[in-house]
């Protein structure tokens, strides 16, 4: 059996997007960008993270006899500080660290600091 993990608390994360997320990053990738790294380091295995330019959302990849399944288990409204370093970072231009936060609901996260 699957635990439920869009059930449990809720919380505000703080996502640090750093100098390792920005090196490591890649444009154009929703997967591998800055921001989808950092938020990464929130979320526990299976799941991985896409993070675009209005949104991001935390989806399960589970392999069951060579057959998977993807599900959504977490999506939100991507903070306008992180909108516009994503469209930036995507034009070439590196920019800075910074962080924003985001509310979320479940057992999906690690508290990181």
């Amino acid at each position: 059996m699957i635990k439920d993990l869009t059930k449990g608390m809720k919380r505000t994360i703080i996502v640090n997007v750093d100098e390792w997320c920005i090196e490591h990053g890649r444009a154009s990738s929703c997967q591998n960008c800055p921001v989808a790294l950092a938020i990464g380091r929130h979320v526990i295995p299976p799941l991985f993270v896409k993070a675009v330019h209005s949104d991001w959302v935390i989806r399960r990849h589970i392999n069951y006899e060579e057959h998977y399944a993807i599900g959504v288990i977490a999506f939100g409204a991507m903070p306008d500080n992180a909108r516009q370093f994503i469209r930036k970072f995507d034009d070439d231009e590196k920019g800075d660290p910074f962080e924003f936060r985001v509310d979320v609901e479940g057992d999906w996260f690690y508290d990181v600091t």
